[in-house]
């Protein structure tokens, strides 16, 4: 089953009235945490709601989401045109350093890995790499045919 627009619908239905209010899931069928995030956050602004459920999985669930729903919902706004700038050249610095660093990364455990190999050259293994070159050169057939005949011929 489909929640659909249920938890939209249900939260003006509940706010509408006043007392205890019985919510009866025992037809609602097999629930995962979206659904059980959806109800919990329908029913947790409304004071006196009484859940009514036929297995023990949505009060398993319900102990699962409800850290989640006691966090208050964050709400953006909309930032000015220097921030936004400013904010996505920050962005690109940050990326080119983790970039920068990955990159440093790679090539201190290729170092590593190749003095291993001449420490001990008998432990290479040359049945892996041929397999991976071979699958590599397979799969760029189709785009060195498409690149060889899409490009007009040099004068």
């Amino acid at each position: 089953m489909r929640l659909g627009r249920c938890p939209r619908e249900l939260t003006p239905v509940l706010r509408g009235h006043e007392g205890e209010i019985c919510v009866d899931l025992c037809r609602l069928g097999e629930i995962d945490t979206v659904g059980a995030f959806a109800i919990g956050r329908a029913i947790a602004e409304t004071v006196g709601v009484i859940v009514i459920s036929r297995g023990r999985d949505f009060g398993r669930l319900t102990e699962l989401v409800s850290p989640a729903l006691q966090t208050p919902m964050i709400k953006l706004e909309k930032a000015s045109l220097s921030t936004t700038i400013f904010g996505r050249i920050g962005i690109a610095v940050v990326s080119i350093g983790q970039e920068a660093f990955q990159g440093q990364i790679f090539t201190g455990r290729m170092f590593v890995a190749g003095g291993h190999l001449l420490r001990h050259p008998r432990r290479f293994r040359s049945t892996p790499p041929v397999a991976t070159m071979e699958q590599a050169g397979l799969a760029a057939m189709p785009i060195v045919a498409v690149m060889t005949f899409s490009c007009p011929p040099s004068e």
